[in-house]
């Protein structure tokens, strides 16, 4: 089995979650032999990148647009690109690699965890979202929510949480 493992934040940059992730995936691999590609997007880091973390290689899809400060339209032209940018890549990326893959493993919120699932929902691979923070909504992003919603009605897809109060909300 080889499992693509998304997450919207993953160590070098502070991530609870995707830490989490990375050691959960690395004993997988260790006591069962279940293989594993890392995608990540950042909040930190801008640009694309390959890089190593513990020795396990790690693809970040980031955006180069800054726009914390801007406010109004600007910022909404800035957030639009940050989001067809991380699609794109993300795209380009699991189409590229679309055989490779049994399973998504989706950890945070990102537009890249959005897209992949229905990729692979699509392609009718099994999805597994696991809540890791405290959100309002796990069919993230939003303006995709009633198509994610859909992806987990799917017996080969499941949202699982990491606690009893996050599996209540």
């Amino acid at each position: 089995m080889k499992v693509l493992v998304v997450s919207s934040k993953f160590p070098k940059e502070y991530s609870g979650s995707g830490l989490r992730a990375f050691n959960t995936y690395k004993r997988l691999e260790k006591n069962y032999g279940v293989t594993w590609d890392a995608l990540a997007s950042s909040t930190k880091y801008r640009w694309n990148k390959k890089y190593t973390f513990e020795e396990k290689e790690i693809y970040r899809i980031s955006s180069p647009f800054l726009f914390g400060k801007l406010k109004g339209p600007i910022r909404k032209i800035f957030v639009m690109l940050d989001i067809a940018w991380e699609t794109f890549f993300c795209l380009f990326y699991i189409i590229k690699n679309r055989n490779t893959y049994d399973l998504l493993h989706t950890f945070g919120n990102s537009w890249m965890i959005g897209v992949l699932t229905l990729f692979f929902s699509y392609q009718n691979k099994p999805v597994i979202r696991e809540l890791v923070n405290d959100i309002d909504d796990p069919f993230y992003p939003p303006q995709l929510n009633k198509r994610i919603e859909k992806v987990f009605l799917k017996k080969n897809s499941a949202i699982v949480a990491i606690s009893k109060k996050l599996g209540s909300l």
